[in-house]
């Protein structure tokens, strides 16, 4: 049952997106959420910022950051990806019709 709704939040979230954010980024962000919420969970018993709940320590929130980077790098990858392609695929359409044309 869980993994059914994880699946389902997972298309809802790839729904949501540009075109350029692919399946395959919804999946690496599902991985890196669930390592990053699996680790936190095994740091903040260890952890006497953490564990008084009020923030998470500088270490969490590096990770955190680092997770939020990731994110903006990629959409910039898949976003100039999608865009080359586009460009392709608007070019092979326009070569098409000028030899229909000729």
């Amino acid at each position: 049952m869980a993994v059914s709704a994880a699946k389902e939040l997972s298309q809802r979230q790839v729904d949501r997106h540009p075109p350029w954010w692919t399946e395959a980024d919804a999946a690496e962000l599902d991985l890196l959420t669930w390592v990053l919420v699996d680790a936190y969970f095994e740091h903040r018993p260890r952890c006497s910022i953490c564990a008084s709940g009020e923030h998470p320590c500088p270490h969490v929130q590096r990770a955190i950051r680092e997770v939020v980077e990731w994110i903006e790098l990629r959409e910039l990858a898949s976003r100039a990806r999608w865009l080359r392609l586009e460009r392709e695929r608007l070019e092979i359409r326009r070569e098409r019709l000028l030899v229909q044309r000729a």
